[in-house]
C-alpha cells in the first residue's frame, strides 16, 4: 500500500496552490459544521455553546485571510495558512468526536445525532490529512476516515491528496494515484449514502413523506453502488478496472446533486409543503457541494 507519505515530498509552488484551493472549499464546510452544532445544542448547554460559536468565529476570521486574494498570490502562506488551519479545525474536529460519545449516554443535550457528528468528524479527518499530507503533518488511518482498510496493514494511514494534484499523480505516480483515488472517492460515496437518512429524518412527519421517500431513494441508489467499490478495493481491484462501478456511481450521484439543489432552492422560496423544513436550508447546499467534491474525484478517475 501506498500513501502520500511515499509521494512527491517537499511544498511545490503547485501544492501550494492546492492548499489553498483545498482550505477555500473546506474551511466553508468547516464553518457550517460549529454553526450546526452550536444552533443544535440545548439552551441549558451554555458552555458548549459559547465554545462552538468561538470556532465558529475563528473560522469565518481565518477564511477573510483568503477573501479577495488570488491563488498565487497567496501560495506563499501556504505553510502559515495550513498551520492556522490546524490551530481551529483540531478543535472543532475534537469536539464532534467527544459529542459522538457524549450524547449517546446523555451527557450532551443536542438535536443532533451521534452518527451524524461521526459523520462530520470524518471530514473534518480528510480536510486535515489533505492538507497535513503535503507538509509532512499527520494523516488518519483509514480506520479514522470510514474506509476498509486492509487485511494486511489495518492501520495504514488514508491515501488523501488535493484534488488539482491528482491529474499529475495519474501521470507521474499512478499507483500513488490509484491509492488516493480508491481512499477519497469510497469516502465521499459513503458520506453521499449517508446524506439521505440525515435529511429524510429531519422532514415534517406526514405532510412531508414525499420528500421522505425522495431523499431515501436517492440514498438507497447510492449505497449498493459504495458496498460494490469497498469489495472490488478489496479484491484488489485497480482503478481502471474499477471503471463501470464509477461510472455506476456518477451516474447515481448526479441527480442526487440536482435533487439537492432544487431543494435547497424551494425551502429558500418556502416552496416545500407547509413552507419549512426541521433543518436549515443551506444543509442542503452544503451536502450538494459534496457530492460536486466527488463528482470531480470520479470524473478524474474515468475520464470520458
Amino acid at each position: 500500500m501506498m500513501d502520500m507519505a511515499n509521494c512527491p515530498g517537499r511544498l511545490t509552488p503547485e501544492m501550494a496552490v492546492a492548499a489553498i484551493q483545498e482550505m477555500r472549499t473546506w474551511l466553508e464546510l468547516m464553518q457550517l459544521h460549529a454553526r450546526l452544532i452550536r444552533n443544535t445544542l440545548n439552551t441549558e448547554e451554555e458552555r458548549l455553546f459559547r465554545y462552538a460559536d468561538s470556532l465558529a468565529q475563528a473560522i469565518t476570521a481565518l477564511r477573510r485571510r483568503f477573501e479577495g486574494q488570488d491563488d498565487m498570490a497567496i501560495a506563499g502562506c501556504a505553510r502559515e495558512l495550513i498551520a492556522e488551519t490546524n490551530a481551529v479545525v483540531v478543535p472543532l474536529r475534537q469536539l464532534k468526536a467527544k459529542m459522538a460519545e457524549a450524547v449517546p449516554r446523555c451527557c450532551v443535550i443536542c438535536s443532533l445525532p451521534a452518527d451524524l457528528l461521526d459523520h462530520i468528524r470524518r471530514e473534518a479527518d480528510v480536510f486535515l490529512g489533505i492538507i497535513n499530507g503535503l507538509v509532512g503533518g499527520p494523516v488518519p488511518s483509514r480506520t479514522d476516515i470510514g474506509v476498509p482498510a486492509s487485511p494486511t496493514a489495518p492501520d495504514a494511514r488514508a491515501s488523501l491528496a488535493p484534488r488539482s494534484l491528482i491529474p499529475g499523480l495519474i501521470a507521474s505516480s499512478p499507483a500513488c494515484a490509484n491509492e488516493v483515488l480508491w481512499d477519497e472517492i469510497i469516502f465521499f460515496t459513503r458520506i453521499n449514502a449517508e446524506h439521505g437518512p440525515v435529511l429524510a429524518l429531519y422532514f415534517r412527519p406526514q405532510v412531508q413523506e414525499d420528500l421522505v421517500r425522495a431523499t431515501t431513494q436517492f440514498s438507497e441508489a447510492i449505497r449498493p453502488i459504495l458496498d460494490q467499490l469497498e469489495a472490488a478495493r478489496q479484491q484488489g481491484l485497480s482503478i481502471p478496472q474499477a471503471r463501470s462501478l464509477i461510472e455506476a456511481d456518477i451516474a447515481a450521484t448526479v441527480p442526487w446533486v440536482t435533487y439537492l439543489r432544487q431543494l435547497h432552492a424551494a425551502i429558500l422560496t418556502c416552496q416545500v409543503p407547509t413552507g419549512q423544513v426541521n433543518f436549515p436550508a443551506h444543509l442542503a447546499e452544503h451536502m450538494a457541494e459534496e457530492g460536486d467534491y466527488s463528482l470531480q474525484l470520479m470524473q478524474m478517475a474515468v475520464p470520458t
